[in-house]
């Protein structure tokens, strides 16, 4: 009776183990297409600060020059109604003189609204409101605040993506050094790790950054 040797039997498929330094630089590769990416939404993102911080002095300034003309109104009608009050106003120029009183009234407060609609914007405040056209148009006034608001939420989101850039960074230089230490198993197995932790931590930082992008 012959005796027949066990076969050990072959699963049909298996995935190739990668070595170490092709694990690295797939890595490398992947982890650099994200940080790519992530400058790229960084850059534009920069680009809408710079905008947002100009717009904002613009309109700073803008709200300024109203609040002067407001306060020069504000002063002549202070003085017309001393005048008005004094009845120093012969009866032939009082016709003048209420019209000249009235109209810097309306003055006064148009400068007023204004403001408030150049402060806050337009959409911000009841369309009956509006009082300041922007190139002819009404309504399309972004206010001071929001501009200030847009520029605080464009500062987080660009610490953001600085923040996942630099973790990107740091697992590229773990991933390439995964790689010309392949001769130490141990050594590379731990900046591939790295790499793969550093990486991880890029794109979370990334993602939350887009999450948060305005």
């Amino acid at each position: 009776m012959s005796e027949t040797t066990p076969r050990t039997s072959k699963p049909p498929f298996s995935l190739p183990k990668l070595r170490t330094e092709t694990l690295g630089g797939y890595l490398v590769a992947v982890f650099a297409l994200f940080m790519a990416m992530t400058e790229m939404a960084n850059n534009k993102l920069e680009e809408d600060l710079m905008i947002a911080q100009s717009m904002f002095v613009d309109h700073t300034a803008w709200y300024q020059a109203k609040s002067v003309k407001q306060s020069i109104k504000e002063s002549e009608l202070s003085l017309l109604n001393i005048i008005n009050e004094a009845s120093i106003v012969t009866n032939n120029s009082l016709s003048p003189f209420k019209e000249k009183l009235d109209h810097t009234k309306t003055l006064v407060h148009k400068y007023a609204a204004e403001k408030t609609e150049i402060l806050v914007g337009s959409s911000n405040i009841p369309q009956a409101y509006w009082a300041q056209d922007l190139d002819g148009e009404m309504g399309v006034i972004v206010g001071v605040k929001e501009w200030e608001k847009l520029i605080r939420e464009y500062g987080s989101a660009s610490q953001v993506f600085n923040l996942g850039i630099l973790f990107f960074q740091v697992c590229l230089v773990m991933g390439i050094l995964s790689i010309i230490v392949n001769y130490n198993k141990n050594q590379a197995n731990i900046f591939t790790s790295l790499t793969l932790f550093l990486g991880i931590l890029g794109i979370t930082a990334a993602a939350y950054g887009f999450w948060v992008f305005p």
